[in-house]
């Protein structure tokens, strides 16, 4: 079964890493050694060669000799580990450290792990060289039983070096890897006291590579308690609303039913209108940051299409998009908004209307019409619910109130100004400020 703890899996990961790389490093330095002390021998037997082929002479009866005066004593000993074999043109000359062996015959060149007197291994290098004129080969040799030796005692010394090493450092890297992991102990704490409600969001600092989770948590935690609050208001103030109109159509009831008849249809009608109200209200709290819109530019083109349709005698709607615009909100949120705006502006309008929308630090949408426009004291009270100036207009002056519920939702802004080109009224609207 896989370990599902990250700690142990960087622990395990780690661990293979360090093994791989000590094992690789031993197998590394023990050829390094063994490949230095093939170097020093072959070095030495470079040298003792030389003094060898000094020491050679020619003696008057024509036979080679070896003055063993000048020939390291180490050659003299019998057995001792050192040999040499000169091939001349009248035999053969042996060191008196063979006792009666040979060595064997091999290609010019260094060459080791031979076997030679008493099988014991042997480094042997063999060279021609030229005696007065006379054509001469050499064998000498060093028995390399003690280097090896060497070697191995050197590789089982560094052996425990190395475990205590890869001990050391992965002792040393999971007091790191703990050390590192602690803010994510520490933001689980965190998690289990939001979950009981002793706190009511994250506020332990994380390192880079988490903070973002922790601010987008904090951001949802706090968007989850306005919701909240949002609906307990609503429910709040429903309550509240619902109250006087049943009130009074349950005085109308106990009265004539006839002669109140239309007193109660228009109560029920303000209540209808309160119930469409908030459940409107509801779908938007659930969907505001919602993703990105998929076909925005389609989308409002269709709706301008067909309010052009709508008001083709009155006013007609001129419509300036970004065809590569990205808007990162709910559709029918966004929609409620436009369709509010363009709906309101053709209604003012005397002939035109123009709808702009562009992306410059954060979304924008203006409308603006050549309608009449209204005073600045009438531009402070249109986004209060039910506020309407023209009775002559058909509508209910909920469309401004619900636009402003919207923009706030999203945390937006609206400002109502006069057109300066159009003369009517403009409305700008800003959302995403921050994106």
């Amino acid at each position: 079964m896989h370990s599902r703890s990250l700690s142990g899996r960087l622990a395990m990961s780690l661990a293979f890493s360090l093994i791989l790389f000590f094992v690789i490093q031993s197998i590394l330095a023990g050829l390094e050694v063994q490949l230095l002390s093939e170097r020093v021998v072959e070095s030495r037997l470079e040298h003792d060669m030389e003094e060898v082929v000094s020491s050679l002479y020619i003696r008057s009866n024509g036979q080679f000799q070896v003055n063993w005066q000048r020939v390291p004593s180490i050659y003299r000993r019998l057995m001792s580990g050192h040999y040499f074999v000169i091939q001349t043109p009248r035999g053969w000359i042996y060191s008196r450290s063979l006792k009666g062996n040979s060595l064997p015959q091999l290609p010019l060149g260094f060459h080791h792990g031979i076997e030679g007197p008493q099988s014991f291994s042997l480094s042997v290098y063999t060279q021609k060289f030229n005696f007065y004129g006379h054509e001469m080969q050499i064998h000498i040799a060093e028995e390399t039983s003690l280097v090896s030796q060497t070697v191995l005692a050197f590789q089982n010394h560094l052996l425990p070096i190395f475990v205590a090493m890869v001990l050391l450092l992965l002792g040393f890297q999971m007091w790191i890897i703990r050390s590192s992991l602690k803010p994510l102990v520490n933001l689980r704490s965190e998690i289990l006291r939001l979950e009981r409600g002793e706190i009511q969001k994250l506020v332990n600092e994380g390192p880079t590579e988490i903070q973002p989770m922790i601010d987008e948590v904090n951001q949802l935690l706090q968007l989850q308690m306005q919701r909240l609050q949002r609906s307990r208001h609503a429910l709040g103030n429903m309550a509240h609303a619902l109250k006087t109109p049943l009130t009074l159509m349950t005085q109308l009831l106990d009265q004539d039913v006839e002669s109140n008849k239309e007193r109660l249809k228009q109560q029920l009608g303000v209540i209808q209108e309160r119930i469409d109200r908030d459940l409107a209200r509801a779908r938007m709290a659930g969907q505001v940051h919602g993703g990105i819109w998929p076909e925005p530019v389609k989308d409002i083109e269709d709706l301008v299409a067909t309010l052009n349709m709508i008001y083709r005698d009155q006013a007609n709607i001129t419509l300036d998009i970004d065809g590569l615009i990205r808007i990162p909100a709910d559709r029918e949120d966004m929609m409620e908004i436009l369709g509010n705006l363009l709906d309101n502006a053709c209604k003012w309008a005397k002939a035109e209307v123009r709808c702009k929308i562009w992306c410059q630090q954060g979304l924008h949408l203006c409308i603006e019409d050549d309608g009449k426009g209204m005073s600045s004291e009438n531009m402070r009270n249109i986004l209060k619910r039910g506020v309407r100036f023209d009775e002559s207009v058909a509508g209910h002056g909920l469309g401004m109130s619900i636009v402003q519920e919207v923009v706030h939702a999203y945390d937006g802004s609206i400002e109502l100004n006069l057109s300066d080109e159009l003369g009517g009224l403009k409305v700008h609207i800003t959302l995403f400020a921050m994106d």
